[in-house]
């Protein structure tokens, strides 16, 4: 059997985050900020769905399981968390939809992902800048990203929960 792969690329999106062919680097800072879950887990489940892009039309997504390992920000309610991520095999079509920047997941990886909602469900928040893989007790940095080298584990997480407890100690903004 044939399959044909179809490509996009996306251009800005309000409220996304990043939606860019060539992505915008984001810090480790911000990602910490904006995501309302950051989570280190395994990813147990990858189900391709079709489903509406408001403005767009229906395209393909992946909604990727992860069980939750360790919950460095975000609610304590649940022992997976599930992210939305743009493309993916058209479970009635099978053709493949591409989007480039958005991350991919194999079940089995550990992972560390910094999420938020979007569209009425969690998306990885910064698109491939908000999903690390984690080999052993390393987290695989991506050049350019907010985790720009490969890191251990315990140390990352003691950056972004001092990024944390900073963040919650500034005044909030008044929304304009």
């Amino acid at each position: 059997m044939k399959r044909l792969v179809r490509s996009a690329i996306l251009l800005p999106l309000v409220g996304v985050g990043i939606a860019f062919a060539a992505q915008v680097p984001l810090s480790l800072d911000h990602v910490c900020r904006e995501a309302e879950r950051i989570v280190v887990g395994e990813v147990t489940q990858a189900v391709a769905v079709n489903d509406e892009w408001p403005g767009l039309g229906e395209i393909t997504y992946t909604d990727v399981t992860i069980r939750i390992e360790e919950r460095y920000k975000g609610p304590a309610d649940a022992e997976t968390l599930t992210v939305r991520v743009p493309g993916g095999t058209d479970p009635e079509t099978g053709l493949t939809l591409s989007v480039s920047g958005t991350p991919s997941f194999r079940i089995g990886e550990r992972v560390l992902v910094f999420a938020k909602n979007q569209f009425g469900k969690p998306w990885v928040y910064g698109w491939s800048q908000g999903k690390y893989e984690i080999v052993v007790k390393r987290v695989v940095g991506q050049t350019g990203g907010p985790i720009g080298e490969d890191i251990l584990l315990f140390a990352l997480k003691s950056k972004i929960e001092s990024i944390l407890l900073r963040q919650a100690a500034e005044p909030t903004k008044e929304p304009r």
